[in-house]
């Protein structure tokens, strides 16, 4: 690109040595620019380890978010340590027989780490909880930090029974007054937030998520018929809060409906989108973009 300016005595044509010095420094920054909304268009790729039992992985909860990350431009890379019914105890060992939650923390390099506590420990009286579930849960995240220094810790926020306990099920290790499925759901969450709160960690509060469709959608079946364990529903509207918690998303951005019809998930993204990505502040969640 060259300049002229006529020269104010001779009427000459001539090049401007500061135009032309301008003009480059405008191109140069115009390409900074294309550059940098080029490099944001590529998404956000995260490695994430989750670890649990079989609340994570039935229907596939992890794959479930990958494709959800696929649908809207970002990457999720993911492992699972999920052995069914394990506690946070037992993914510490080495009492016990596994040590392959210890392993995989140990390779490092993690992302996000998430953690899911056996379904009821949350509910247990204040003397079997905290000599147990939060204090392994205090060794887990100290394990993240020393072999992944970087990354963030997400507290997979699980729900309450459908119809709570049986009165001859609800005895001896839980409070009476959490049999019930309100009671039980509130305090599971309220021991979340308090792990999360203790620890600086992230919260994906997938109760919350299922408490308010229950409420405004109560036609979507979230559990499975064992009335514990999610239904297909029930798993994408965890995966919906999971994606939010890991890329700081509106999960209404998110085109993979899963096995479901698409009205449905719809409204599952929605619900999603009310209860987590417009109060991330409450879960401890960065935003990211719109």
């Amino acid at each position: 690109m060259q300049l002229h300016y006529r020269d104010r005595f001779t009427g000459a044509g001539k090049k401007h040595p500061l135009q032309f010095r301008q003009s480059k420094t405008s191109l140069a920054c115009l390409l900074l620019m294309l550059l940098a909304g080029s490099l944001s268009a590529q998404g956000k790729k995260a490695r994430v380890l989750f670890i649990g039992n079989s609340y994570t992985y039935v229907n596939d909860l992890p794959g479930i978010v990958a494709n959800m990350a696929r649908s809207t431009g970002d990457t999720l890379e993911y492992d699972i340590s999920a052995p069914g019914g394990h506690t946070y105890a037992q993914h510490v060992g080495p009492a016990n027989s596994n040590t392959e939650t210890m392993s995989k923390l140990r390779t490092g390099g993690w992302d996000y780490v998430v953690l899911q506590e056996q379904s009821l420990f949350c509910a247990k009286l204040p003397e079997n909880y905290y000599p147990s579930s939060f204090v392994y849960a205090r060794y887990l995240i100290d394990t993240v930090r020393r072999y992944s220094p970087r990354a963030a810790v997400i507290f997979y926020m699980t729900w309450g029974r459908k119809n709570g306990l049986p009165p001859n099920e609800c005895v001896y290790f839980f409070p009476p007054y959490t049999c019930a499925y309100s009671s039980m759901d509130s305090l599971i969450r309220s021991r979340y937030m308090e792990l999360a709160r203790f620890t600086n960690s992230m919260v994906s509060p997938v109760s919350a998520v299922w408490r308010y469709i229950r409420s405004h959608h109560p036609a979507i079946e979230l559990y499975d018929t064992d009335e514990s364990h999610p239904s297909p529903a029930g798993s994408y509207a965890g995966a919906c809060s999971f994606y939010t918690a890991i890329f700081g998303r509106s999960p209404e951005r998110v085109s993979y409906n899963f096995s479901l019809p698409a009205p449905e998930a719809a409204t599952i993204r929605q619900a999603a989108r009310r209860v987590v990505y417009d109060s991330l502040p409450t879960w401890n969640i960065k935003k990211r973009d719109k």
